[in-house]
């Protein structure tokens, strides 16, 4: 009923010349003519007009309102409902028909696609993304309002066990999965490719946000993450999607040296943004700087699960900028509450994606949440003692197990059981340059090498590779801060 009133206002008011001159001229750009550049600055103006004319929350006008600026061309239409719903629960405050509407839109849009039954329009690669990585948010949104039931009223109870298959998750895959196999150059058309190419991208997001962090970086293996000509890069707002989802679930799987690597990708663009003041005027830029927080706060998690893995000396720079406290306070000792802080901070909202008992008025949306908190907790605490043991093997080249036992205030045979896990979790898979996210060569994540004979502990400091370009682009990135800070002066 509240959308119903809203579109009928929406229809009713009297549509200003700019907006209706730009949705003539989008439409003409993307279905006539099909001049690139002129899809790319019009789309580009939708944020300009969305704040210049409806900041106040409204919404943009209807379809049916604008439909004769377009010769109500019901596929371009859904182009131009995807962007006003997008706007709505962006800016405004959407209701549960508007989430049912979206849906179906998305369906309508999504199933001619797939038919390509209209292969004529011209869309580019940011705009394909924004609609695909809406979609896996609106599911992400509707998942956590349909299992928030303490807040919902009897109506909407009812129109939710109405329409069980509204946002299922098994569909959403569907879509995606159906899509992403268009991702290739022999695609029936531009979107087509565009469309399945990001959509590999939301499938991967959308698994790591299920838990599913195997599934996640599997999905990817059709992209080389970390080329330097691929379609992604030209996004902004997708390398930052792609490296946070990639390395947090590299994290979730103790293959702590490609989660550094991972992060660190993007976080030193982003601190290159930065530095150069850009990173403002980057679509997506306006979200980049709470997202390189989350990685910062996972990488200062890593840093003390595995204390001998190298990060790049800016990134770590980053790192200590935000949650030095929290590391000096890690370098002290594991703390469980310290660990859970930063991952509270840095972790997604995980989507339950099972349709409650709608008898039972709870609230189950935390319910998947604190279920990967306490498995990733459950995780680091088994390797609390690691640091303070490795910090021990560090000062030795031999050493007994009674006396380290005795420093580690345990049994032998405890000490032998903690050896033997550090050994055995620090043994992980390192993803080389030409492998696929889940391939790679098993390798140690300690920096130091050490083996039991009988009672006795023998120890040697791992090969260490130079790496000088590190400590020249370090040195450079602060010549370059001091030359600021003169000029400012």
């Amino acid at each position: 009923m509240a959308t119903a009133q809203r579109e009928e206002k929406a229809v009713d008011y009297m549509i200003n010349d700019a907006v209706k001159n730009y949705v003539f001229d989008l439409h003409d750009a993307s279905r006539r003519s099909m001049i690139q550049a002129d899809v790319d600055k019009l789309y580009g103006e939708f944020t300009e007009l969305s704040d210049k004319y409806f900041s106040d929350k409204s919404p943009w006008p209807s379809s049916e309102a604008i439909q004769s600026e377009c010769n109500n061309d019901q596929y371009f239409l859904c182009y131009y409902k995807e962007m006003t719903y997008r706007h709505l629960f962006l800016r405004g405050k959407p209701v549960l028909q508007d989430q049912l509407d979206a849906w179906e839109n998305y369906c309508s849009l999504f199933d001619t696609v797939l038919a390509a039954d209209e292969k004529e329009i011209s869309t580019n690669a940011q705009w394909a993304f924004e609609i695909i990585h809406e979609f896996v948010y609106q599911f992400q949104s509707f998942c956590q309002f349909r299992t928030d039931l303490s807040r919902r009223e009897a109506e909407e109870i009812e129109v939710l066990e109405a329409n069980p298959n509204v946002w299922a998750a098994s569909r959403v895959i569907g879509y995606l999965r159906r899509l992403s196999k268009h991702h290739n150059e022999s695609a029936p058309s531009p979107t087509h490719h565009h469309l399945g190419y990001f959509a590999i991208f939301g499938l991967s997001r959308l698994e790591c946000l299920l838990g599913d962090y195997h599934a996640c970086l599997d999905v990817l293996k059709p992209v080389d993450l970390f080329g330097d000509h691929c379609l992604f890069h030209d996004v902004f707002a997708c390398q930052v999607q792609v490296f946070y989802h990639v390395g947090l679930s590299y994290l979730m799987l103790r293959r702590y040296k490609d989660a550094i690597k991972s992060f660190s990708q993007i976080l030193s663009h982003i601190y290159r943004l930065t530095k150069s003041n850009t990173l403002s005027y980057v679509n997506g830029g306006d979200q980049a700087g709470k997202m390189a927080d989350k990685m910062c706060a996972l990488l200062a998690i890593v840093v003390h699960l595995a204390p001998g893995a190298q990060i790049d000396d800016l990134v770590l720079s980053m790192v200590k900028d935000r949650y030095q406290d929290r590391m000096t306070q890690l370098s002290q000792g594991f703390s469980r509450d310290i660990v859970e802080i930063l991952f509270e901070k840095a972790c997604p909202k995980f989507i339950v994606p099972s349709i409650p008992n709608y008898e039972k008025q709870v609230n189950f949306s935390q319910d998947v949440y604190r279920r990967q908190v306490f498995l990733f907790l459950k995780q680091a605490s088994a390797q609390s003692s690691f640091a303070k043991i490795r910090s021990y093997l560090k000062l030795y080249t031999a050493m007994s197990i009674p006396k380290l036992a005795r420093f580690d205030n345990i049994s032998d045979d405890d000490l032998r059981s903690e050896l033997l896990a550090i050994k055995r979790m620090m043994h992980q898979t390192e993803r080389e340059a030409s492998d696929a996210p889940l391939d790679g060569t098993p390798v140690s994540a300690l920096d130091v090498h050490f083996y039991v004979n009988d009672m006795m502990i023998h120890i040697d400091e791992a090969e260490r590779v130079q790496r000088h370009e590190s400590f020249f682009m370090s040195q450079i990135h602060k010549c370059e801060e001091v030359s600021e800070r003169l000029q400012r002066s």
